[in-house]
């Protein structure tokens, strides 16, 4: 650890009856068992209840609070007048830290200390509070809260209340919630909220809740820089506000894809500490008026058809996905378009090169400039493009689905994610062909999406490219065989599909997107290499600043 010059305050402490050194530094606390027996220094060592010493980033300090007990009920004239509390023992104070469990799963671990000397109680639990409230730990203390509390199976009221409340509570921070009442009631509520007096805004929801709550940002900040109507040209501005999702959705796309796993207390410890991931934002155009934007999944064909025909089975809840996925699949439509594309001449992977986003992604911080160390002419499997210079580049024909992920979009049915080796931040999302097919091969294609390391792109029907801007346009089969753009001013009625974009349908096929690298953050820090064992030593490789 550190010199003993670094150290802000020490002393003499107790945990479970024996004595040990407490130190503070100013990243870390840190204690050492004094003299451990023989029998002792023989034993392995357990985590936050180690025989002869431990260290904890004081970045994954949850909250320090002094403790009491109830001791008596105060009664006059046999009225009870309430608890009397009184401190525990001599004196303690329990710090709560973040455990990491299994499939990046956290919970919170509890460590007491006892002191005979209450003031030096006080003094500890005083100065670990000044170091958290630093505003290098980027800590929010005020939050916006929308609960919806019709989406998944309508249990987010019930995990808020239950699950999160009490640990914002126990970390100091200060709530208002509002339940949602109708579609678009957290956007409209953004677009005329006093956004300055907060450090975040949650949602405990699912993919389409974060998805308002997305485009309710994004927008008021254009709003708040006066632009009330943004075109194809209008640069978007990134928010100097947060992100965070509570998952209680049907797939909890989001949350899987930027912390692992669809935990609520795990995303609840990840605004608590003020982690910090930005992700790439998809904006979406037709007819160069701005539409919205879009932060994970954009789908049209098989599962635009399959969202579009699954809001009239709403009473179903998340099995009215199943049922509309296989009256869809037993149709199984494909629709005559055009996909133009251009891939940028910077890429520094490609999405079948085997590489994982995971914290501190070497290609997401290159994206924003950052050194990565990373050779592109060697190791980008894009080196051989990079010469096009971004030139677009065009595909047409049937297509059953085209989709477009800028993140993995991992759940409990695609437990690689829809695009495996996509990243949250490289500035570019990745295009998914799905070519015409016959059903049985595309029935082999969906299996292996929900299968794990099945290789679900490995199909002559399915083409893949990482791209930083995309259009689409729907065509039509004329009779001499020849192909004619929907635009012409010969068009007949064709059959065209619906855009599926982050669980919400959007009706207008023909459109144009555009990626914003890095464009907003949320509370955490990207998925954890679950095959690097975790030093707890040393402090997490996210990078950390002033986030509000």
């Amino acid at each position: 650890m550190a010199a003993d010059v670094d150290v802000l305050f020490q002393s003499r402490l107790e945990i479970h009856h024996r004595p040990f050194v407490v130190r503070l530094y100013h990243s870390h606390i840190c204690w050492e068992l004094i003299t451990p027996p023989a029998d002792v220094r023989k034993t392995s060592r357990e985590r936050f209840f180690g025989t002869q010493e431990e260290c904890v980033p004081l970045s994954e300090v949850v909250a320090v609070h002094q403790d009491y007990v109830a001791l008596k009920e105060k009664a006059v004239y046999g009225v009870s007048q309430g608890i009397e509390l009184f401190p525990l023992r001599d004196a303690s104070f329990t710090i709560n830290v973040v455990k990491r469990g299994r499939k990046h799963k956290w919970k919170v671990q509890k460590v007491t200390f006892q002191c005979l000397d209450p003031e030096i109680c006080q003094e500890w639990v005083s100065k670990i509070e000044t170091r958290l409230s630093c505003a290098e730990f980027g800590r929010p203390k005020k939050l916006l809260i929308f609960i919806n509390p019709f989406g998944g199976k309508k249990r987010g009221p019930k995990v808020y209340r239950e699950k999160v409340a009490p640990l914002f509570d126990l970390a100091g921070i200060t709530t208002e919630v509002i339940t949602t009442e109708r579609a678009n009631h957290a956007y409209e509520t953004i677009l005329s909220y006093e956004v300055t007096t907060l450090d975040g805004i949650i949602c405990v929801g699912g993919d389409g809740m974060f998805a308002e709550l997305l485009n309710g940002l994004l927008m008021r900040t254009l709003k708040d820089a006066g632009i009330e109507q943004a075109t194809s040209d209008t640069e978007p501005i990134q928010p100097q506000l947060r992100l965070g999702i509570i998952p209680a959705g049907s797939t909890d796309t989001a949350v899987y894809s930027t912390t692992g796993i669809n935990d609520p207390v795990t995303s609840a410890l990840h605004i608590i500490i003020g982690d910090s991931v930005a992700i790439d934002v998809c904006s979406i155009h037709y007819g160069n008026i701005l539409q919205k934007f879009c932060g994970t999944w954009l789908s049209y064909g098989y599962f635009g058809d399959v969202l579009a025909d699954s809001e009239d089975h709403r009473w179903m809840g998340p099995k009215r996905y199943d049922w509309s996925g296989l009256k869809k699949f037993v149709k199984k439509r494909s629709y005559q378009g055009e996909v133009a594309f251009r891939v940028g001449s910077d890429n520094l992977s490609s999405p079948l090169d085997g590489t994982r986003c995971f914290t501190g992604c070497d290609v997401c911080q290159a994206a924003t400039g950052a050194s990565s160390g990373i050779d592109i002419e060697k190791d980008s499997a894009y080196s051989s493009e990079a010469s096009v210079g971004g030139e677009w580049q065009k595909v047409s024909g049937r297509f059953i689905s085209i989709q477009s992920a800028t993140m993995k979009c991992k759940s409990e049915l695609s437990p690689d994610g829809m695009s495996p080796f996509c990243h949250l931040g490289d500035g570019c999302t990745d295009l998914v062909l799905v070519e015409d097919c016959s059903r049985l091969n595309y029935l082999k294609h969906m299996l292996r999406i929900v299968g794990k390391g099945a290789g679900h792109f490995d199909f002559s029907f399915i083409k893949i490219h990482r791209v930083k801007e995309f259009k689409f346009n729907v065509l039509e089969d004329d009779c001499d065989g020849t192909t004619e753009s929907r635009n012409h001013q010969h068009m007949r009625t064709v059959e065209t599909s619906v855009w599926n974009c982050d669980g919400e349908v959007l009706e207008q096929p023909a459109i144009d997107v555009r990626v914003h690298c890095q464009l907003i953050k949320l509370f955490a820090r990207g998925i954890e290499d679950g095959t690097v064992r975790v030093d707890e030593n040393q402090t997490s490789c996210i990078s950390r600043g002033t986030h509000r």
